[in-house]
């Protein structure tokens, strides 16, 4: 079992324990193995540490329109925002901007053209080739994220999913009804592979992206996986109750509900669907929370950078479990109400050094919102460091980690930050 340490600054109870599986984490072949793995059921309560939040920069990107896509990624060095906005000359259009992740400032900016209506998507990042795409209602962009620069584009009328996936821009496109045409650019070049034929269902979604292929979450078919240098699908037996979706290591890691008060944390390979790995969560650790991110893979949960750990927020009770993604044994959990009090919302992400997970809490009056931002350690779920920021209204993306801090963009009049603006957090430990 893992040993929970207690530094000064925490306070530790057990609640419970139990033996963990004595497997040692080391990746499972894909495919071949189905693992039902020993649950640690430790639940650490904590109190905050010393450490605190600071905003060390926050760059007032201006007053949006206040319908369309917000979305953030962190790619080649530089923060690439998006937002919908309306001026006077170019009226309703979608800003996308450059930030330096050390000071703040605007590097370089581009209008996308019309915004995006549909999810809380509009970014997506080519890891391969560190370049990043922004989608709107006509045409996707590739950019290069260092400068701004047009690398191509192509017509794109309306995005059902979109990604990269092996050197491929994969796009579902709205054809009316429920037919939806597939597809596919070169992602260097941008000149078109195919427009595959329609494929008729009650609605899509994306799910997730990965070397063997793009999953796709076809309503009313279940999941299927897309090839993305044909643009075929294939109908693999994917967990379709899974609420929250992380890509691991080619693997789906999934924390799942299934019309029950009690989750399961499955891992499931993405090319096969074969069940690698299922665990039943213990109810002291809560159900899973869930919430959409749109074309992001992150459903209140994160993935650490080697993909060896994927973290959860849960709800009742309020709890951040650590879970090993070789076999699916508890690395920690730690209850997520820290000084006594609990968000209702959790959206994680990963340093290097801990897991920062923003929380919600309306206050009494119900007319504003205070974000808590708390770190935990990654080795331990320990508190490093804990704060209060109030008068703030509702995050309009995913936070995003960095090596160096977590990155936030909020919108609504604040104390600390103006309205509609990117902020920076840092970590100051005792």
């Amino acid at each position: 079992m893992p040993q929970f340490h207690s530094p000064a600054a925490v306070a530790v109870t057990v609640a419970v324990s139990h033996v963990s599986s004595s497997r040692a984490h080391t990746p499972l072949p894909m495919g071949r193995h189905l693992v039902f793995a020993a649950f640690c059921v430790c639940v650490v309560s904590v109190t905050a540490s010393a450490g605190t939040f600071s905003v060390e920069w926050s760059y007032a990107a201006g007053q949006p329109q206040q319908s369309g896509n917000y979305d953030m990624e962190a790619v080649a060095g530089v923060v690439v925002v998006q937002y919908p906005t309306l001026t006077p000359t170019a009226g309703t259009h979608a800003v996308v901007f450059g930030l330096n992740p050390t000071t703040g400032q605007k590097v370089w900016e581009f209008n996308a053209g019309n915004p995006l209506y549909y999810g809380d998507g509009g970014l997506v990042v080519n890891t391969a080739s560190q370049t990043v795409a922004t989608l709107n209602t006509s045409y996707v962009h590739t950019l290069d994220p260092a400068t701004g620069k047009l690398l191509w584009r192509a017509p794109v009328n309306f995005q059902a999913f979109a990604g990269f996936a092996d050197g491929v821009f994969v796009a579902g496109t709205d054809a009316g009804s429920t037919q939806y045409n597939t597809l596919g650019y070169d992602a260097t070049s941008g000149s078109l592979l195919y427009n595959q034929s329609t494929y008729s269902v009650s609605g899509v979604s994306y799910m997730a992206s990965c070397k063997a292929g793009m999953i796709l979450d076809i309503f009313q078919g279940g999941p299927v996986l897309l090839n993305p240098h044909t643009g075929n699908y294939s109908q693999v037996q994917l967990n379709n109750q899974g609420w929250i979706n992380l890509v691991a290591q080619d693997s789906l890691v999934l924390c799942s509900t299934p019309f029950t008060p009690t989750s399961t944390f499955i891992r499931q390979d993405v090319a096969t669907g074969k069940q690698l790995w299922s665990v039943s969560v213990p109810a002291v650790h809560g159900v899973c929370n869930i919430s959409s991110a749109g074309f992001s893979t992150v459903k209140q949960g994160a993935v650490n950078a080697d993909e060896t750990v994927a973290y959860f927020v849960m709800n009742d009770p309020s709890t951040v479990v650590a879970v090993n993604v070789a076999d699916g044994s508890t690395a920690w959990a730690v209850s997520a109400e820290v000084d006594g009090a609990t968000g209702s919302y959790g959206y994680p992400c990963v340093t290097s050094t801990y897991v920062a997970v923003f929380q919600l809490q309306p206050q009494s009056s119900g007319a504003a919102n205070i974000i808590r931002i708390t770190a935990y350690s990654v080795t331990d779920g320990s508190v490093l460091g804990s704060k209060y920021f109030e008068n703030t209204l509702y995050p309009t993306t995913v936070p995003l980690c960095l090596d160096d801090g977590v990155l936030l963009f909020a919108t609504g009049p604040s104390t600390f930050h103006k309205p509609d603006s990117v902020m920076k957090f840092v970590l100051q430990q005792a």
